[in-house]
């Protein structure tokens, strides 16, 4: 592969966070999808995709619900 391949927006690959869905999310912090559905309700920062798909970043949820005082892996 070579170095432009590896590049995203500029960015090394290794960089580029994937966004997942609030089950993959649930997974990640050892919580139930309906923990991860009242933490949203409560401010966890997300992204809409068209009109109802809801993806997040793991490590900005995760860092929003460690400030929050909940649990996360």
């Amino acid at each position: 592969m070579s170095a432009a391949a590896s590049n995203v927006v500029g960015l090394p690959a290794q960089q580029v966070e994937r966004f997942v869905s609030r089950v993959e999310l649930a997974r990640l912090m050892g919580v139930s999808v309906s923990t991860v559905e009242n933490l949203r309700r409560q401010g966890m920062p997300s992204t809409t995709w068209g009109r109802r798909t809801r993806r997040y970043r793991p490590s900005t949820a995760i860092a929003w619900a460690q400030a929050q005082g909940r649990r996360a892996a």
